[in-house]
C-alpha cells in the first residue's frame, strides 16, 4: 500500500513539475517579447513603458503563480506537452510581439486617466491572485472532487478568477486602444466565459446537496453577477 501510495505522489510530482516547467517557459517568453520588441524598434514613450509595465506584471505575476501556487493533476502524453508548448508560446508570444509592435512610439504623456487605469489594472490583477490562492487552497475529496470555492467573487460567480482576468485586459486595451490589444481581449473573453460556463456546469452537477456534499448556491452565476 505504502510503494503505492508512493509511486501516486512521485507520479502526481512528475506531472506538476513538467506541467509547471510547460507553462513557465510559455509565460516566460511571452513576458520576454514585449519588452524586448520594444527595445529592438527604439519604441519607448511614456504610454508604451506604462503598458510595457502592466504585461510585465501579468505575466511575470502568472509565473509566480505557476511554480508556487498551482497544483496540477492532469497527465499529458509527452506529445500532448510539445503540442501546448508550441500553440502557448505561438499565442501568447504572438500576441505579445503585436501588442508590442503596435505600442512602439505612442504619442502623448501620461495622464491623470493613465494612472487611473494603471490602479485600476492591479486592482484586477490583485483580483485574480487572490481568486488563484483560493482554488490552490481546496483540497480533493474521496471522490477526486475539489472542494466547493468559497469567498471574494466566488460567492458571485463560479469563474470569479477568470472575471479578474478579464477586467486587467479590458483595462489594458482601454489604455493600449489598438486592435492587437482589443483582439487580444476578445479572444481571452470568449475562452474565460467557456471555462466558466463548464465550471459553473461543473459545480451544479457535483454540489447537489446529497451524501454529505454542500449546494451549490442558485444565486452564483457563471462569469457575470447577477446576470451570466
Amino acid at each position: 500500500m505504502e510503494s503505492r501510495l508512493s509511486m501516486r505522489a512521485n507520479g502526481h510530482r512528475m506531472t506538476h513539475l513538467t506541467a509547471m516547467a510547460r507553462d513557465l517557459l510559455v509565460y516566460a517568453l511571452c513576458a520576454v517579447a514585449f519588452p524586448l520588441v520594444l527595445a529592438l524598434r527604439h519604441g519607448w514613450s511614456p504610454r508604451a513603458n506604462l503598458l510595457c509595465i502592466m504585461w510585465l506584471v501579468h505575466f511575470v505575476r502568472r509565473c509566480y503563480e505557476v511554480a508556487f501556487v498551482h497544483q496540477r493533476k492532469a497527465k499529458l502524453s509527452d506529445v500532448a506537452v510539445v503540442e501546448e508548448v508550441v500553440s502557448g508560446t505561438l499565442y501568447y508570444s504572438g500576441f505579445a510581439v503585436w501588442n508590442a509592435w503596435a505600442v512602439c512610439n505612442l504619442s502623448g504623456d501620461l495622464t491623470s486617466s493613465s494612472l487611473i487605469l494603471f490602479v485600476a489594472f492591479l486592482v484586477a490583477e490583485f483580483g485574480n491572485w487572490y481568486h488563484h490562492g483560493i482554488l490552490a487552497s481546496l483540497k480533493r475529496d474521496a471522490a477526486g472532487n475539489y472542494a466547493l470555492p468559497r469567498g471574494g467573487l466566488f460567492e458571485f460567480v463560479a469563474g470569479a478568477h477568470y472575471l479578474c482576468e478579464i477586467l486587467s485586459w479590458v483595462i489594458f486595451s482601454i489604455s493600449a486602444g489598438t486592435v492587437a490589444a482589443y483582439l487580444f481581449t476578445l479572444v481571452g473573453i470568449m475562452a474565460m466565459s467557456s471555462f466558466s460556463k463548464d465550471k459553473h456546469a461543473y459545480y451544479l452537477k457535483t454540489f447537489d446537496g446529497k451524501n454529505g456534499r454542500p449546494l451549490y448556491p442558485a444565486s452564483r452565476t457563471r462569469l457575470i453577477p447577477f446576470l451570466w
